[in-house]
């Protein structure tokens, strides 16, 4: 049996609430009657604590009802809890009275009830909407904590699907490219190289599928992974690409996005050395400075056509950068000084 301790909780915090109220209106009591003759604390504190009891009890019956039926300025809200504040009341004093009964001495319960009436009733009135206002207050917020509970949930599905969408996006269209690679080597009958070409893209697919796969990778694993594609295009352009990278290893542990710039490298191969007629170069440089990490792609290739600012690779990027890190990330695009391109994305520090 599933012991209920959130409803255990629940009465032993009414109780502890009652025992609180009772030792406030007990000093108030015995300071008010300073310099005259006064009961003993502790008896006056006893005979507090039955009455703020009654109300604990009391106020989970008021607590039910507004859960049902809340307050609001409403003709049917108001009257109908009107007509519970005077039951409350009513209940109230009319427990008092039996308690009181059991009393040396005590006055029938009807000749007490009257005179609880006459001193007590509006202010049980007004002690019900007490309750009613804090249990809807306390209800209020627990609403809204589960919507923002509920928001957060859909925003982050949001973005996880959007992300999923990009890197199915991103994937065969990295596959393809390597593809046509090895089908370019075929055809032109370089079997060695086909095969080399092939046996690397299982180890680069095998980073897709597995370490890549979970949407986040280290500096270290996305470098030695762009070393393994940027050596599948050295096979594809053979002596006309030369890479160069500069990264400290001191960084490898940064986390980042996987495969976030392999698109970008990519880019420089088709619009850097694949358009210029001699050899080309292409650097990959990291740094850290302070709570920023700067990674840069550039080529000295002729430059960015018109429109390739806005391809697929670029935007998938600027996509994903905006999904994971809001405006704390950037990719800015502009000329090489001699000549070509450069790609600079820059994210906060994180490490593993």
């Amino acid at each position: 049996m599933r012991v209920p301790w959130k409803s255990i909780l629940a009465a032993l915090g009414l109780v502890a609430v009652a025992a609180g109220l009772a030792l406030v209106e007990s000093v108030q009591d015995h300071l008010a009657l300073l310099g005259r003759p006064r009961d003993p604390f502790g008896f006056r504190l006893v005979n507090m604590l039955p009455p703020w009891l009654v109300v604990a009890v009391l106020a989970l019956a008021v607590a039910a009802l507004v859960r049902r039926r809340p307050l609001a300025f409403e003709a049917r809200r108001v009257g109908l809890h009107a007509c519970a504040a005077a039951l409350f009341a009513v209940a109230h004093m009319t427990l008092l009275a039996i308690f009181n009964a059991f009393r040396a001495g005590a006055q029938p319960i009807a000749a007490t009830l009257g005179v609880l009436l006459g001193y007590h009733f509006v202010f049980d009135l007004l002690l019900y909407f007490a309750i009613a206002g804090a249990v809807q207050a306390l209800e209020s917020a627990r609403a809204l904590r589960r919507r923002e509970a509920d928001a957060l949930k859909l925003e982050k599905s949001l973005v996880e699907a959007r992300l999923a969408a990009l890197r199915a996006q991103l994937n065969p269209h990295f596959l393809f490219n390597v593809l046509n690679t090895a089908a370019m080597l075929a055809r032109e009958g370089r079997n060695e190289d086909t095969v080399a070409v092939l046996a690397r893209l299982s180890d680069l697919l095998r980073y897709v599928l597995g370490e890549g796969a979970s949407g986040t990778a280290t500096l270290g694993d996305e470098l030695r992974f762009l070393r393994g594609y940027l050596e599948l295009e050295q096979v594809r352009f053979a002596d006309r690409l030369e890479v160069c990278f500069e990264a400290d290893p001191s960084l490898a542990p940064a986390r980042l996005p996987s495969l976030l710039l392999q698109p970008l490298v990519e880019n420089a191969v088709k619009h850097g050395i694949a358009r210029r007629p001699g050899a080309g170069r292409i650097e990959i440089r990291v740094r850290r400075e302070g709570a920023k990490v700067h990674l840069e792609v550039s080529d000295d290739g002729p430059g960015l056509p018109g429109g390739a600012e806005a391809g697929i690779g670029v935007r998938n990027t600027r996509e994903r950068l905006l999904h994971r890190y809001g405006k704390g990330a950037e990719l800015t695009l502009g000329a090489r000084p001699g000549g070509g391109t450069s790609a600079v994305v820059t994210l906060p520090w994180e490490a593993t």
